[in-house]
This record gives structure tokens, C-alpha cells and sequence, in this order.
């Protein structure tokens, strides 16, 4: 998949703990995900709870595969642990 066409399609939709909502982008692949912009996160969270090296979101094939990078609390999908969960792309 082509930068440009992540840029074009494809988005994530962030819901803070206060319920407030923000759409961000993915323009490329890695898209890393952290706390903090000391790191190469392309998206950065401000909360605690999560590790400056959170996450990466991997384009492959029609859809992504979202990384564990280490987060201290471990990545959790749906309530379940993962290391690495395989994400479809909505259409």
C-alpha cells in the first residue's frame, strides 16, 4: 500500500477518557504510537497509562496489523491481551 493512499483512506479515531473525540490520520507505515514526542510516535497521547513506545500500526495487505512495542501494561484489543492483532480495514 502506498503512502498515498494511507493518506487518503485511512484514519483513526482517538476517544480520550473524557469521552472527547479527535480523527487522526495515518500517512505511513509504521505509525507509531506513544506518550510523549521525544520518541518517532507520529501520534502522541498524553496519558500515562500508556509507554513512549506504545504501538505501531503495519499496512499489510487490505488491512493492518497493530504492534505491541513494548508498552509496559502490555496492548489490549477488545479487553484481550495481544502482541500483535490483525486489524481489517472498514470500508
Amino acid at each position: 500500500m502506498s503512502e498515498a493512499s494511507l493518506q487518503l483512506e485511512t484514519a483513526l479515531e482517538i476517544v480520550a477518557p473524557d469521552k472527547s473525540r479527535q480523527r487522526v490520520t495515518v500517512n505511513q507505515s509504521p505509525f507509531h504510537i506513544g506518550r510523549g514526542g521525544e520518541s518517532d510516535n507520529h501520534l502522541q497521547l498524553a496519558d500515562g497509562r500508556i509507554s513512549r513506545k506504545c504501538a505501531a500500526l503495519v499496512a499489510e495487505g487490505s488491512g493492518y496489523r497493530l504492534e505491541d512495542r513494548g508498552n509496559r501494561y502490555g496492548l489490549y484489543v477488545n479487553g484481550a491481551k495481544v502482541e500483535r492483532h490483525r486489524c481489517a480495514r472498514a470500508t
